[in-house]
């Protein structure tokens, strides 16, 4: 009874887990994928002092040879890997389309979840039974709990990286980051991430409130994922392009493009405190505006009942 009540949720956090696992694999392919080939160079080419194998041909010096191995040695390279390095690498590496992916995972679970009964007019049926009240919050529920897989996900990836990384926190400056970006993440990083699982809430939780608008609008459950899509989407350009680009060209205020660039607040690039805070503040209130109109738009059982029925007739 769980797992068919739960099914799309329980599809869709398989699905990020494997998603997860892909990239963690090719995180280690890429860094660590070498090891192998080291290990024989280290052992045929240095201890075995076998200049005729085949590793060692573009090794012709003892110094090339001691340069090779002492600028790849992967217990070092293991080492300078801590666990805030790991997740921003899968962050901007292996997960950016994420940010992209994330509103379409919203809007296919909620819709799915609910279009079914509504576009057949089962809701009808269980009204009868249940106070709309009760049954407007069953709703929100499924909205939260598809919110939710975003912000659980992030939590894995961070839990992984723990465990791969030995618990490492360590402090060692990569040029992969910038000074400031480096400064707050190592220096807040509890804050930082509180905030960053806080904005990854509000933000998919938006994405669900849109597609609770678009559920009811139709009665094709692929055009009401699209629409969802695309609407998330597009939401995010045109706050990037009238709020970033309004400010930034005719006032020279490009400090404050971070703040409306809707789709990287899920990447998770802040590099200062206030550009974070500003972040949580602006999600919160886009999440709490489409919760107020979700609410307004499902205030009157009689309207969503009519508005089935005018959707029947046509």
């Amino acid at each position: 009874m769980y797992f068919k009540k739960n099914k799309y949720f329980i599809i869709a956090f398989v699905l990020m887990l494997l998603i997860i696992f892909v990239a963690f694999k090719n995180f280690h392919q890429e860094y660590f994928g070498y090891v192998r080939t080291y290990n024989l160079i280290k052992e045929n080419c240095y201890e075995g002092k076998d200049l005729d194998y085949f590793l060692c041909e573009r090794y012709d010096t003892p110094e090339k040879l001691e340069e090779y191995l002492t600028t790849n040695d992967p217990t070092e390279i293991y080492e300078s890997f801590d666990v805030r390095y790991v997740v921003s690498l899968l962050r901007f590496e292996f997960l950016f389309s994420l940010p992209l992916l994330f509103p379409l995972l919203i809007a296919i679970l909620v819709i799915v979840t609910i279009h079914k009964e509504y576009s057949s007019g089962m809701f009808k049926n269980m009204l009868m039974r249940m106070n709309y009240k009760k049954y407007v919050r069953r709703y929100q529920t499924i909205a939260f709990k598809a919110a939710l897989i975003p912000f659980i996900s992030w939590i894995i990836i961070f839990l992984i990286a723990l465990i791969y990384t030995d618990f490492n926190f360590g402090m060692q400056f990569h040029e992969f980051f910038s000074e400031t970006y480096y400064n707050f993440l190592y220096n807040h990083t509890l804050l930082y991430a509180v905030g960053f699982l806080f904005v990854i809430f509000c933000v998919n939780y938006f994405y669900a409130n849109i597609a609770l608008f678009f559920v009811r609008r139709n009665k094709n459950m692929f055009v009401a994922i699209i629409q969802t899509f695309i609407t998330a989407i597009l939401f995010a350009l045109v706050m990037y392009l009238l709020f970033a680009f309004g400010l930034s060209i005719p006032f020279g205020l490009t400090e404050l493009v971070p703040y409306f660039n809707f789709i990287s607040y899920c990447d998770g690039y802040y590099e200062t405190l206030p550009i974070l805070i500003g972040v949580m503040i602006i999600s919160f209130i886009i999440s709490l505006i489409s919760t107020l109109i979700i609410k307004k738009v499902y205030s009157k059982k009689e309207k969503l009942i009519l508005d089935y029925e005018t959707k029947v007739e046509k």
